[in-house]
């Protein structure tokens, strides 16, 4: 569940697939990528620790499964939470794309 680009030959190069974090704390140790926990994603390569995972926004999951990349809306809920990334879910974010019960204050009112 690792890349890294064409032809490199650093262990540092490789990076954990979205949706994986490297459990070895160390980038020296290696790499060893594990698969986030259910309602949790890593939308983008790299990420070192459990924390890499973010928890999925409020009214969104992962349906059950581990080392999801986006999350989508629970039933009954709308939005489009497949474009979800670090930026849009950071405590800094002052408007983060949520799910809504009637598509109010949703990102497009659209089931994801």
């Amino acid at each position: 569940d690792s890349l890294s680009p064409p032809f490199s030959d650093e262990l540092s190069d490789c990076l954990c697939r979205p949706g994986h974090y490297n459990s070895h704390e160390s980038p020296t140790e290696g790499v060893a990528c594990t698969a986030c926990p259910p309602d949790t994603f890593r939308a983008l390569p790299g990420g070192v620790g459990l924390g890499a995972c973010l928890q999925c926004p409020l009214f969104s999951h992962t349906n059950g499964a581990n080392g999801s990349a986006t999350c989508g809306c629970q039933a009954g809920y709308f939005g489009n939470v497949t474009l979800y990334s670090e930026q849009d879910v950071l405590p800094t974010t002052t408007t983060p794309q949520t799910c809504a019960a009637n598509g109010t204050n949703a990102t497009n009112g659209t089931n994801a």
